[in-house]
């Protein structure tokens, strides 16, 4: 029995009045044109990428024979197209529109990223490191410039995924650089990054702030269980949680809580698998970890509040 049937007997029950009716049918109609809209537009986007995989694999067959200048000139070509489609979508009140303009300032990074290094590496020939970081840095300037036109959440993982590329080609270019140096440069740069989202400047607010969490967590990840690493990134764990009931942010909360998964076990078979065993080593961190269930119930109640 579908809705109107359902709407007519409660008319005639009583229970509605007709206008009450047409307006909950009025509603129904447009939540499933939403459906048959956002159906329709995942069709969109599996056609665009199919067709997009069929280039890329076009182009891999050519690429080689093409010389510099050509693949620079068609790179340009593509980045063109990508953003001067993003521009003409503009801004909308459509939601399918909006999202469609974000995806391909999306993929238009991308393009700006083969294009700048194809141009640093082929047409300039500087060495490969160079070429990075030149390459990373053109891309960032054109993430930043995409996001202040537009701050979708796709528009600040770009400029995430620029900013640490950046990063790392800027510390590789240093002498001797040890390893552990790449993950306070990311802890650093998921500080900034939180408090830049925390002050209202970097936004949509969640994508941020998921963005500078992975920041934070990473800063053990190179240096992997050796002590006091895994110490750094469960502070940085806590800290996430500790922050997520000040801030009101669930995203927080949910990186805090993976972090500790992550370094707990990490430190305690860095601390006591050699003197107490494997068994006791994993008896530790299993109680470890239901403690962190238990916490992790009691912060998201006070989430909730």
């Amino acid at each position: 029995m579908g809705t109107a049937d359902d709407l007519r007997r409660w008319v005639e029950a009583g229970l509605i009045d007709e206008d009450t009716a047409a307006r909950i049918s009025e509603h129904e109609s447009r939540k499933g044109g939403e459906r048959v809209g956002r159906g329709t537009e995942a069709v969109a986007y599996l056609g665009a990428v199919l067709v997009l995989v069929a280039l890329a694999i076009l182009a891999a067959e050519f690429w080689d024979r093409i010389e510099p200048w050509g693949r620079f000139t068609l790179g340009a070509i593509v980045t063109g197209v990508l953003i001067g489609a993003g521009w003409l979508l503009g801004r909308s009140a459509e939601p399918a529109v909006n999202r469609a303009q974000a995806f391909a300032w999306f993929l238009a990074v991308g393009a700006v990223a083969l294009t700048a290094g194809v141009f640093f590496d082929g047409i300039v020939e500087t060495d490969g490191q160079e070429s990075f970081l030149w390459t990373s840095l053109v891309t960032l300037v054109v993430t930043i410039a995409l996001w202040l036109a537009r701050s979708s959440t796709l528009a600040i993982v770009a400029m995430a995924f620029a900013t640490w590329a950046a990063t790392i080609a800027i510390i590789s270019r240093l002498d001797t650089v040890p390893d552990w140096a790449f993950g306070l440069a990311f802890a650093g740069l998921g500080i900034a990054w939180l408090l830049l989202t925390w002050g209202g400047i970097l936004r949509p607010a969640t994508a941020s702030y998921a963005i500078s969490a992975i920041g934070i967590l990473f800063v053990a990840f190179p240096e992997g269980s050796h002590m006091p690493w895994p110490i750094l990134g469960l502070v940085g764990a806590l800290a996430l949680m500790g922050l997520s009931v000040r801030l009101n942010q669930t995203v927080l909360l949910g990186f805090g809580v993976a972090g500790l998964f992550v370094y707990i076990p990490m430190m305690i078979f860095e601390l006591f698998e050699e003197s107490l065993g494997v068994p006791v080593a994993l008896l530790i961190t299993g109680l470890a970890l239901l403690g962190v269930v238990v916490g992790t119930v009691r912060f998201r109640k006070e989430v909730e509040t």
